[in-house]
């Protein structure tokens, strides 16, 4: 869950970033990749969510964290991202214009749901190399003791 807090981190250093630099007289324009930086953190929370909707049965096993700390970690940081991000969408709005902002919402959600598919995938291929690779591992295991249980009472 360290991905989560690191998300946070930066899209707050972004947003706090974008709100000092408006307030100072700069351009949208000219804040672009401070917006990106923003959003990217927000990705990151979202593939965070999408890593542990799809977490292997052997991470889930073995997992440090409880499933109510990490739903709460992802709950918190989607709610913190949403108020940060209408904030930034007033920002947008009042000095570029909204037309801009619904743009900029209509590519980032066809942007978004391909990343969205590759991390699933991801996560998926992931969770199936670590599942196979534990089952292997504990039916080796068993096989082993079950040989060694054979020859002793043989």
């Amino acid at each position: 869950m360290i991905e989560i807090i690191a998300a946070v981190s930066a899209a707050g250093r972004a947003f706090n970033y974008i709100q000092q630099a408006v307030a100072k007289g700069h351009e949208i324009n000219d804040l672009a990749h401070k917006f990106g930086a923003f959003f990217d953190a927000k990705d990151k929370i979202a593939e965070a969510e999408a890593g542990v909707e799809n977490a292997s049965a052997m991470s889930k096993l073995f997992a440090k964290d409880s499933v109510e700390s990490a739903a709460l970690q992802i709950t918190m940081a989607k709610q913190k991202t949403v108020q940060m991000e209408k904030q930034l969408r007033e920002i947008i709005t009042y000095t570029v214009g909204q037309e801009v902002y619904i743009e900029m919402l209509r590519t980032r959600t066809t942007i978004r749901k391909q990343r969205l598919e590759a991390a699933r995938a991801k996560a998926a291929r992931k969770r199936l190399i670590i599942d196979g690779l534990g089952f292997a591992f504990l039916g080796t295991i068993l096989f082993a003791c079950t040989m060694f249980i054979v020859g002793v009472v043989v």
